[in-house]
């Protein structure tokens, strides 16, 4: 499964911290030196985050 993240602004952490806490498993696939990361913009973000659970 790929989850793509959104901006900043529009999902608090909240939002993760929930979705942890109901898949207590979910990890990433891929070492974070092999993510690929958004340089665009005033964002700053992992471009696609492939996980597991």
């Amino acid at each position: 499964m790929y989850m793509s993240p959104s901006p900043p602004a529009a999902v608090p952490a909240s939002v993760y911290s929930t979705l942890y806490k109901r898949i207590p498993t979910l990890s990433p696939v891929a070492p974070i030196d092999q993510l690929a990361f958004n340089h665009t913009g005033t964002a700053y973000g992992v471009k696609c985050l492939p996980v597991t659970w």
